[in-house]
């Protein structure tokens, strides 16, 4: 008791260092203005500090709605310093432009915003502009086709460093005193005997728990277990959810919802969730998740969209169980809770096995795992569901191999077929194709560690006849679910993009391999390696396997207790020379003959950083531990250099990548890494605990910030635009297009509704039998894409232009006859509704703020 007041200041340091952690690298800068334009939809900002000129790398793309009415717009910028003139480009198109009033919040002070003349006196310069004059709060002005802008200068605003301070003593006086709360509890007789009781209660827990013959759980580990399952109710119980669906606040028009929790921001770079997975699973769920549904593509889609799908093998998948239990909001947070606490706790359990029952390594690599970089910004994705199949699938092998008792064999049984089907139903080989030789490399591992024979042998009768049966099942419903997938796989195949790539290795540099000791330390989605096109590419795991590796003998890989060592870091070796070397092309053919050829490099480093993570922390635990297996270490005295050769090797890099990009590589930044280096050796090589605590905690907090935390789908489900669409459909029979936005497309999805375009995982052959009988354009629609209708009036026959990869655009007449040969009667408009069009439509109500009109498509008028 006497040390806990030093303990609780500990913590409030703890406490203000990830405050200023959190708030010091990300200002967050937000322009919100209001602006009338015809001038295109191509809007984009541009932002400059005191004294510095624009640049295209400190500017922020938005859409515009070009349809002559008021719209809001926020804009969060990417800048870490003052904001001194903010140039404003409406459009590249000829047309007129009213703005105003233009605010910009900074992290001190929210200054008042420009608005008339204000405003008109904040202009320091134009282009392409004509005619400006002040109307009420707004500058109106003629935008000439070309590049036009506004140039303002902006008022200053206050430093941030009184909010942030105020904040930060606030969170440390309020850590300090719960501290000392909790000390002072801890000496009341009832807690006492809570404590007595819940300590029991976790020890028989974990002797239920326990296999020897694989793992020994001890009651810390019930413990975090339980604590797993109790947070993922209330998660629940709060329909909490990390998607980034709250994006939908910023369009349509641009307005916030209130909920009742609501912390971090949404990614938009994460587009392919919010504006595809979730709107697909909405739907489908809405729809009966039937296996065909039109609104997520042709065929049978559903099957490889990874949405619920009932009387197929799909039905089994427990991260839609939510749906059938509870309403769509409490259905969407049990899919979220099953990613987040799922991936916890069954890389928590595998590391139990792989340490032999090391709670606090294993809680360790846990958290490690799922706070990664490449973790998190891929965690909307099907990353989370692959990574709990294959640790699903190593445990459950391991129990089938080796459990004595035979209701923990049988249940390895169940986990190797679930993992297997889960799989299958995530098909997606670049992240699948590491996984699966990462298990097979494991596995191999675990038959050479001492008294595995044994294991196997004793009721070899029954491990037989249960592997049988799980090969058979497994292949039962491989055969069942390819026997209704194989046209849809097939379709798939054939598409011009995705289709079938040929991935070759050498494509990722070693230089970006090793980066994360430095991009591991970046908050949002606007900062990252000179080196990424993007925030989710530029994400990756922290390399600490030649730190591990570094710390064990080379005769103790040799050895049977250093199987798992010696096996992972072969297998990191080995992929990692797939990704950054170009290999002679018999090697190369070797690789890619082996299924390489489905994993592209990028990809691939799930699969290296996955396995160097579990190579750390088993190293990590033989350290800690001092036992017999501590014998495949190298002596102590030899350990205790890795860190200062870890920290010098991480600086020069640091200092190196500079070169190339002095943006993000900043000495800050080197400083960073080199004391995440130290952290992660420190705890690799030596066992310490708390090194190792600290160093994950440091990648926990950028970590943390990827994905925000909301409750429900307000955001979308509440938008009145999507709600008014919703009360003007009679029923089922209606089908909705969308001429504009295909995002709008996607939002009518999300409220049930049928919608012909929109994204597209499979193509639609019915539908582009109508557009293109000929196959004119099969080039263009044959892909997974997102699909825009363009209006065309008079035109004899609809044409296709491809915008990018996975996006195409159809310029058709409206009112012709392809409108109701696809069965279309409503149509959403999210742009200037072409006069010649509104003699086939009929207004619907809806939301004027929203910049989209809604119709009825009847007969057209003479």
């Amino acid at each position: 008791m006497k040390r806990f007041p030093i303990l609780a200041a500990v913590a409030a340091f703890i406490v203000v260092f990830v405050g200023f952690a959190a708030t010091g690298r990300d200002t967050r800068y937000e322009v919100s203005l209001r602006m009338r334009t015809t001038a295109g939809s191509l809007g984009q900002l541009f932002y400059a500090g005191e004294g510095k000129g624009y640049s295209p790398d400190r500017s922020v793309a938005f859409a515009a709605t070009s349809d002559g009415t008021w719209h809001e717009y926020r804009i969060r910028l990417g800048v870490h310093e003052p904001v001194a003139r903010l140039r404003v480009d409406p459009g590249i198109e000829a047309g007129e432009v009213a703005i105003g009033p233009v605010a910009i919040r900074t992290p001190g002070a929210d200054p008042a915003p420009l608005a008339g003349r204000t405003l008109s006196a904040a202009v320091k310069g134009t282009n392409d502009v004509t005619s400006p004059r002040v109307e009420g709060e707004a500058i109106v002005f003629a935008a000439s086709a070309g590049d036009p802008f506004i140039d303002l200068a902006l008022p200053k605003g206050g430093s941030p460093w009184p909010a942030r301070l105020g904040l930060a003593a606030a969170a440390a006086a309020v850590t300090f005193v719960l501290c000392l709360l909790f000390a002072s509890l801890q000496r009341l007789p009832a807690y006492v005997t809570g404590m007595r009781i819940a300590r029991h209660a976790a020890g028989r827990l974990a002797e239920r728990l326990s296999e020897p013959s694989v793992v020994t759980v001890k009651a810390e580990a019930a413990a975090v277990l339980v604590a797993l399952a109790v947070a993922s109710v209330v998660y629940i119980a709060l329909a909490l959810h990390q998607s980034s669906v709250g994006v939908w606040e910023t369009m349509y028009p641009a307005k916030p919802v209130h909920q009742l929790v609501d912390l971090g921001e949404p990614r938009r770079v994460r587009s392919d969730e919010w504006n595809t997975q979730t709107p697909w699973i909405l739907n489908q769920v809405q729809r009966g998740a039937r296996l065909t549904n039109s609104n997520i593509g042709g065929e049978r889609a559903p099957l490889l969209a990874s949405v619920p799908v009932l009387g197929s093998v799909a039905t089994f998948q427990p991260k839609f169980l939510g749906f059938v239990l509870f309403d769509l909001e409490h259905g969407y947070s049990w899919w979220w809770a099953y990613k987040t606490f799922g991936l916890v706790a069954a890389f928590f359990w595998l590391l139990l096995i792989l340490t032999r029952g090391n709670t606090a390594m294993s809680f360790l690599g846990a958290v490690w795992v799922y706070a990664s970089s490449f973790s998190q910004w891929w965690l909307s994705s099907n990353l989370a569901e692959i990574l709990i199949a294959f640790a699903l699938g190593v445990i459950g092998a391991n129990y089938l191999l080796y459990a004595r008792r035979r209701r923990w064999l049988f249940t390895g049984a169940l986990l190797a077929v679930y993992s297997i089907i889960s799989l299958l139903l995530h098909l997606y080989p670049p992240f699948i194709l590491p996984m699966a030789y990462l298990g097979v490399f494991l596995l191999a591992a675990s038959l050479v560690e001492p008294g595995a024979t044994d294991k196997i042998r004793d009721a070899w009768g029954i491990r037989v006849m249960t592997g049988m049966v799980v090969v058979a099942t497994s292949a039962l419903l491989l055969a069942s679910y390819v026997v209704q997938a194989e046209d849809t796989i097939a379709t798939m195949m054939a598409t011009i993009y995705p289709g079938h790539r040929v991935a070759v290795p050498g494509s990722v540099t070693l230089e970006r391999a090793l980066y994360a000791w430095f991009e591991a330390f970046r908050f949002g989605e606007l900062r990252f390696p000179a080196a990424a096109i993007n925030a989710s590419e530029a994400s990756s795991f922290v390399l600490a396997f030649p730190i591990g590796i570094a710390a064990l003998r080379f005769r103790g890989l040799l050895r049977r207790e250093g199987a798992y060592p010696a096996a992972l870091a072969l297998y990191a070796l080995l992929v990692l020379f797939w990704m950054c070397c170009s290999m002679p092309e018999p090697l190369a053919k070797l690789y890619q003959s082996a299924g390489w050829s489905w994993s592209p490099p990028e990809r691939s480093l799930v699969g290296l950083g996955i396995g160097s993570i579990l190579l750390a922390i088993i190293v990590a635990a033989h350290a800690e531990a001092a036992s017999p297996q501590a014998g495949i270490l190298r002596p102590l005295e030899d350990r205790r250099w890795i860190p200062l050769l870890a920290v010098i090797v991480v600086g020069m890099f640091g200092w190196g990548l500079r070169k190339s990009d002095e943006a993000f590589i900043t000495p800050g930044t080197v400083a960073a890494g080199m004391l995440l280096a130290f952290l992660l050796s420190r705890g690799i090589s030596q066992g310490k605990r708390a090194s190792l605590a600290l160093g994950v905690a440091l990648l926990a907090i950028p970590g943390a910030t990827v994905n925000p935390l909301t409750s429900g789908l307000s955001a979308i489900l509440d938008k009145p635009i999507l709600s008014a669409a919703r009360a003007a459909s009679d029923g089922p029979a209606d089908r909705w297009a969308v001429v504009g936005d295909f995002v709008f497309a996607q939002g009518l999805k999300a409220r049930g509704l049928d919608v012909v375009n929109g994204s597209q995982m499979v193509p639609d052959a019915r539908l582009h039998t109508i557009l293109d009988p000929a196959r004119r354009h099969a080039d263009v629609w044959n892909r997974y894409a997102h699909v825009l209708f363009e209006s065309a009036p008079g035109s004899a026959s609809p044409e296709y232009s491809l915008g990018q990869a996975d996006l195409y655009v159809v310029k058709l007449d409206i009112c012709g006859p392809q409108m109701r040969a696809m069965r279309v009667n409503r149509i959403a408009y999210t742009r200037a509704v072409p006069d010649q069009d509104l003699r086939c439509l009929e207004p619907i109500a809806g939301d004027d703020s929203s910049g989209v009109r809604l119709f009825k498509l009847v007969p057209p008028k003479a």
